[in-house]
């Protein structure tokens, strides 16, 4: 309101104190007499006014977004997890309603599986789609692409196909892995693919050679819902990933007797945090499928039968 004459301005600032404590108060109150500030200043200079952070707001949010520094033990998941292997290499790494898959049986089949990726000139951070639905052998088969380098693109099976079909297109797909013999939507039939089906690969694949996945390296894309229009992918690298996975695992206390629940979409992110947070662990996984979630009771006797202990 204006002040005592023309001249001046009077500015007064309530807060509610049973809802904002009065450092919270000030700091708005700082903060807005700072734009005040500066955009009478720029005014003056002829320059835009308004800053959307000042610059020791930006160092306040950064300090809180970053939190604790902490060297990562290894540039990359794919090597975490053959360092697993070595060391505890009959424990389950998946289990489901028909077998137990160690973590040696799970290395060894990624690492035939990224020689397969590899013999078809796979390029460092190219992705590869995989079409599937919620697969029990979709760990082994993200697992194996990352070690060949490759960037995980999910094609989840309960998707429009023209939805699959731009998702593949945007993201510059060559290289399509499809699992359980799952049909290729029509919208996908004419693209330029290779279509690789796991089940049909020689067992006698050679492995391959270790390959040294760095942290900068593209690890998975994501595409947003597109409800603001088309969809948009969101690249992720493996840094990032394997800082998810240490850290998380950590704060819930994870063990490598624990067994983990993995029921979500291919195509969601919880699918690909509780893949890291439980294989970091050292922990198993227990997949399940969609008749499988609609089945309430039946999710109780799943968990007594598998021994789960986590789920999100």
């Amino acid at each position: 309101h204006e002040g005592q004459n023309d001249q001046t301005l009077a500015l007064t600032w309530y807060a509610n104190a049973g809802v904002y404590t009065h450092d919270t108060a000030l700091t708005w109150f700082e903060s807005l007499l700072g734009w005040i500030r500066y955009a009478v200043d720029a005014l003056s200079r002829r320059e835009e006014p308004l800053p959307l952070l000042f610059p020791h707001e930006a160092r306040q949010l950064q300090t809180w977004q970053e939190g604790p520094r902490r060297a990562l033990p290894v540039p990359s998941f794919p090597e975490l997890f053959r360092r697993l292997a070595e060391k505890q290499p009959h424990r389950p790494a998946i289990v489901t309603a028909t077998a137990t898959h160690s973590y040696q049986a799970v290395n060894d089949r990624s690492d035939r599986l990224a020689r397969t990726l590899l013999d078809l000139s796979l390029r460092r951070g190219e992705p590869v789609a995989v079409l599937t639905e919620r697969s029990a052998a979709l760990p082994e088969i993200v697992l194996g692409l990352w070690k060949a380098g490759g960037c995980y693109l999910p094609l989840s099976a309960d998707l429009p196909g023209e939805r699959l079909a731009f998702m593949a297109k945007d993201a510059g797909v060559r290289l399509l892995i499809v699992l359980d013999g799952l049909a290729l939507p029509e919208e996908l039939l004419d693209g330029p693919y290779t279509v690789i089906r796991p089940e049909e690969t020689a067992v006698d694949t050679p492995p391959a050679s270790p390959l040294a996945v760095m942290a900068d390296d593209l690890a998975y894309i994501l595409y947003t819902s597109g409800s603001t229009g088309a969809p948009k992918g969101v690249m992720l690298r493996h840094a990032g990933m394997l800082n998810l996975g240490l850290e998380m695992s950590a704060r819930l206390g994870l063990r490598s007797d624990d067994r983990a629940l993995l029921m979500a979409s291919p195509s969601f992110d919880l699918w690909i945090s509780d893949l890291l947070v439980t294989w970091s662990a050292g922990a198993a996984l227990v997949p399940i499928r969609r008749e499988e979630m609609n089945d309430i009771e039946g999710m109780k006797a799943l968990f007594r039968q598998h021994g789960v202990t986590v789920a999100t």
